[in-house]
């Protein structure tokens, strides 16, 4: 008898919390929705009228500043890069001789890759 009662008595609070649950989750649903639903805007902006040419133009403002801002972070990028390996002459000449057989089709093994 005292286990049947006990199962019954944890049964019923677990659907409780359930509910509970459901109605939390519900009410921060509503509140989530209700914030970010309707953005509140001010007066000038609800007179603005745009148009299609107005939000390309705004577009073309907005393309042109990324890619400034693309621009000036590859600058800065650039001249912290100031690593310049030195060689000694062999090794340029070595180098030299590579690139012009990549160049001219020849492997760097002698073969010709173009086979």
């Amino acid at each position: 008898q005292d286990f049947i009662a006990r199962q019954e008595h944890f049964e019923l609070r677990r659907k409780e919390h359930a509910v509970e649950e459901e109605r939390r989750r519900k009410a921060e649903e509503d509140e989530f929705i209700h914030r970010a639903g309707k953005p509140k805007i001010t007066s000038a902006a609800k007179l603005m009228v745009r148009t299609v040419v107005d939000l390309q133009a705004w577009e073309e403002r907005k393309k042109r500043r990324q890619e400034a801002t693309r621009a000036s972070v590859e600058q800065e990028r650039a001249a912290d890069e100031t690593f310049s390996p030195r060689i000694d002459e062999r090794s340029r000449r070595l180098a030299l001789q590579r690139e012009s057989r990549i160049r001219s089709g020849v492997s760097v093994s002698g073969s010709s890759v173009f086979c």
